[in-house]
């Protein structure tokens, strides 16, 4: 490319927090047999080291444009991407996915020699392609013209939908840009792009690799995105009815309504609200729908969850299933489905049988515990400290360790004397399960866990528990993962927010735990201090942990997040005339609310220690969270 001259091809590459993928990314771009580029990558505010990343890149290629932004959003930045522009192609990459090395060469050579506004090839899970040896090998291609415009509606949607697996020319962008301020952005744009396209091509081979990840944009579960999809569907129907397009009108309302139905199902339990917004939505729509083509154009299962949905929520979901255990059966093979089934259930049998003897020992050895309900209202009422045992806390009085916290023979003796020795103004919780009290509320997964758990434990929690003392719930603090029916959990997280209400409070977590960050649980306090303690093995800096606290009026409340070094902090403290509260998991379990999400999930910027990989925080930049913090004990 000369001094004076414009590449031909602009990547467009918007970066945020991808450090561990980051650097992959680049240098299959970097690598690329075609050198007629010009690299934009746009950093939109990364906290983490993705930026030094960028720039290392930017000193080693000169026709790499590194810019850096305030947090914008995807659609933004892409759209910043767009404007900056100056090749005659344009090419989206994401951050964390990879390009075959000919990608932007087969891509490019179409688009020339067939004068093509779009040319788009298949994708792959980088998951799968790594492991594919041939994958840097293909044999010479022949580009198809694509005129099938339908298949965008009816067909596995994937390669239409996304932007990241095209070449397009730059003016086809001139009057065109994504929505700001939403998800689901590539839903609002591609279907305008490949109907007003006249000339489109498409190579059958995978250049693009992209990564599913549980926290990116593209994996995230919220009632949010959602919403967002169902505005980019109706828009979708509008601008066909415009056209007087009727067909694809049809067509893409009959998409719209599928959709629905399956987002209502995936949200239904546990936001009864929102979720019946949905279902409005739906009537609305399937009130105008009239089958005809649009309904023939369709694959036979989703207009049959249609009709179901139609029927009931209820109705549709029962169908799921059975399509569920359909698919299975069709993937293993009719024998070995059975032989797998029938090992669940004889699995599930051992799993009865155990809680039926449970239960008999508890009939035996009864102890004196509150539900979560009683518990909350009792430490309402009291204004009472409260120390918490889990089967972490178990585990170190048994002699046995924990992810964030390795032995150590004074805490397990600490640990062991509080139990025996509780005190007047000190709540002692304990996990409930140990009776079974909420147990026709627990989701599956969550019974069969404990009962397997408490087969194992149980009596070793009878020789540390006191007969005479009545317990409250350890699980006050989460009142939202292991329950069937979620929404009961607003109603649990307000009660526990009348703690703070009002107060000036500190809290001791640690670090990464970031208790509030990024939501409003305590967003009705006067103010907050942070005692900021390790992550791991906090216990073992205790003595300088407890000095830090003491320099804090007594009037203060005082919040624990510290695993089992706050059950110790708890007691102490409450000995020296403090109100301490222990309220580990309380954070996380209403960011899991908030997001929607049935199984625990990486949260972005918070430690997440029951989740693989949640280990690794990048450091916050907050300045909210900033100015809170009162010492940082390393």
């Amino acid at each position: 490319m000369g001094a004076n001259q414009n590449p031909v091809i602009s990547v467009i590459v918007p970066v945020y927090n991808v450090e561990k993928y980051l650097a992959d990314c680049l240098h299959s771009i970097a690598e690329q047999t075609y050198q007629d580029i010009e690299v934009i990558v746009l950093d939109d505010g990364s906290t983490d080291t993705s930026g030094d990343i960028c720039d290392r890149f930017q000193e080693k290629y000169k026709n790499w444009k590194i810019v850096h932004q305030e947090n914008q959003g995807l659609s933004a930045t892409r759209n910043h991407g767009i404007d900056l522009a100056t090749g005659t192609y344009i090419f989206f990459v994401d951050s964390d996915d990879m390009l075959h090395p000919c990608a932007l060469e087969a891509l490019c050579k179409v688009a020339e020699e067939k004068n093509a506004d779009i040319v788009f090839c298949d994708e792959m899970d980088i998951t799968e392609s790594v492991q594919k040896e041939d994958w840097k090998n293909y044999d010479i291609l022949e580009a198809k013209e694509w005129k099938d415009y339908r298949a965008y509606f009816t067909e596995d949607t994937i390669k239409y939908v996304v932007v990241w697996n095209k070449l397009y020319k730059k003016s086809i962008w001139e009057h065109l840009r994504f929505p700001e301020g939403r998800t689901v952005e590539d839903e609002a744009v591609s279907y305008r792009l490949l109907y007003e396209e006249q000339k489109i091509y498409y190579l059958p081979f995978a250049f693009y690799a992209y990564r599913k990840r549980d926290h990116s944009i593209m994996q995230q579960v919220s009632v949010e995105r959602y919403f967002d999809a169902l505005q980019a569907f109706q828009e979708q129907i509008a601008y066909f009815a415009t056209l007087e397009e009727k067909e694809l009108e049809e067509i893409a309302r009959a998409r719209g309504l599928y959709w629905i139905a399956r987002y209502y199902l995936t949200i239904w339990q546990f936001q009864a609200e929102k979720s019946a917004v949905l279902h409005t939505k739906f009537l609305e729509m399937y009130q105008s729908f009239s089958g005809g083509k649009g309904k023939s154009s369709l694959q036979k299962e989703w207009m049959r969850l249609i009709e179901k949905f139609a029927e009931s929520p209820e109705c549709a979901d029962q169908y799921l299933q059975r399509q569920r255990k359909k698919k299975e059966r069709k993937k293993v093979g009719f024998l070995r489905f059975f032989a797998r089934q029938g090992k669940k259930i004889w699995k599930k049998r051992k799993i009865y049988l155990k809680y039926a003897i449970l239960r008999w020992k508890q009939r035996l050895q009864p102890v004196r515990i509150l539900n979560v309900e009683a518990s909350l209202n009792k430490l309402c009422k009291s204004k009472h400290s409260i120390i918490r045992f889990g089967d972490g806390e178990l585990s170190i009085m048994t002699g046995r360790h924990i992810n964030f916290q390795r032995p150590n023979r004074e805490l397990q003796k600490r640990l062991c004397e509080i139990l025996s020795n509780p005190i007047e103004d000190c709540e002692v919780g304990i996990v409930d399960e140990i009776n079974f009290l909420e147990f026709p509320l627990q989701t599956e997964e969550s019974k069969d866990y404990w009962i397997i758990n408490m087969y194992q434990e149980r009596s070793k929690w009878i020789t540390l528990l006191q007969p005479q003392v009545t317990y409250l719930s350890a699980d006050i603090t989460r009142p939202y993962m292991r329950y069937r029916k979620k929404e009961q959990a607003l109603e649990f997280f307000q009660k526990l927010q009348t703690l703070w209400q009002g107060k000036d409070i500190v809290i001791v977590e640690g670090e990464g735990s970031r208790l509030g960050v990024g939501n409003d649980l305590f967003a009705n306090t006067k103010s907050i201090g942070r005692v900021i303690c390790p992550a791991t093995d906090a216990f073992e800096q205790y003595g300088k942990i407890l000095e830090e606290i003491k320099k804090i009026s007594k009037e203060t409340p005082i919040f624990l997040a510290l695993g089992p070094t706050a059950t110790v902090l708890g007691y102490d403290l409450t000995q020296l005339g403090y109100r301490a509260y222990d309220i580990g998991h309380l954070d996380l379990e209403y960011e899991w609310m908030k997001m929607g999400v049935d199984q625990k999930c990486i949260v972005p910027q918070k430690y997440t220690n029951e989740v693989e990989g949640g280990n690794v925080v990048a450091p916050c930049e907050d300045p909210w969270y900033l100015k809170q913090i009162i010492c940082r004990i390393k």
